[in-house]
């Protein structure tokens, strides 16, 4: 069957709400939790082949202040037609960080019903009415970075975490009329293009993909290129899922340490 995509331009808050992380490409909405499936979202995993985390809060910053309409491209794939199968999230991991990490912070204070922030949480009725009851998804989400079996991935989204949830708590102290425009505008104003792929024949032609729209798309580091080399080479030979998993965290532990680490 030949590759075929179609896609659609959302808001980049409905990045955030419409699309929840499944442990693995076998996973099925009747394994959700009762108050995500209500909220019928798209499932993704995310393969063993994405990096973790890398943006810093001038990033963080930067996307806030953009003056772009569009946030990017996220690109999702899958070998199955149904609707109802996960798909793999191919590229796209920094942007769903970024924005379950800032509705996940952002709902006690000012999204709740009971908000915590009584005196801010007007400035953000709009956002309210729009993600206010996908609340779960994103509180899904958040907990399912912050306890992924990839030690990459859940460090690197807990630092992501931590700076968002500081940027939020000081912007709200010290200008929160001009924070709640940026971030409305930020959230609902800008887009990100979903393209999702269909018809991959195996993992191997996945990765192979993957690994041509990060060389050519984005600058990699000699280890990113490594890692990403020999992680497709175990889909080539075969090793069974959770080994390529293990392979990959006993690397980012030698490769990309995290604080107060040592290279080995």
């Amino acid at each position: 069957m030949a590759i075929s995509r179609n896609g659609h331009t959302p808001p980049y808050y409905e990045y955030g709400t419409k699309f929840v992380i499944v442990e693995n490409k076998s996973s099925t909405q009747q394994q959700l939790p009762d108050s995500v499936s209500i909220t019928d979202p798209h499932m993704i995993y995310i393969p063993a082949y994405q990096r973790k985390l890398v943006w810093k809060k001038e990033d963080i910053e930067r996307l806030i202040e953009t003056k772009s309409n569009l946030y990017g491209t996220v690109i999702l794939a899958t070998f199955s037609t149904d609707p109802e199968s996960p798909m793999t999230l191919v590229d796209g991991l920094q942007r769903l960080g970024v924005i379950t990490a800032f509705l996940f912070h952002l709902y006690p204070l000012v999204l709740s019903s009971t908000p915590s922030d009584q005196t801010n949480a007007p400035l953000f009725t709009r956002l309210n009415i729009a993600a206010e009851r996908y609340n779960p998804v994103y509180q899904h989400n958040h907990q399912m970075l912050m306890t992924h079996h990839r030690i990459g991935i859940r460090e690197s989204y807990k630092d992501v975490s931590d700076v968002i949830e500081l940027y939020i708590k000081n912007e709200l102290k010290t200008s929160p009329q001009e924070f709640a425009i940026n971030i409305i505008s930020s959230l609902m104003d800008r887009y990100v293009a979903i393209d999702p792929y269909f018809g991959f024949k195996n993992d191997k032609e996945l990765t192979d993909t993957f690994l041509n729209i990060n060389s050519t798309g984005v600058v990699l580091s000699d280890v990113d290129l490594l890692r990403s080399e020999i992680l497709s080479q175990s889909y080539h030979v075969g090793w069974p899922e959770q080994d390529t998993l293990d392979a990959e965290n006993h690397f980012t532990e030698v490769f990309q340490p995290q604080k107060g680490g040592n290279k080995s």
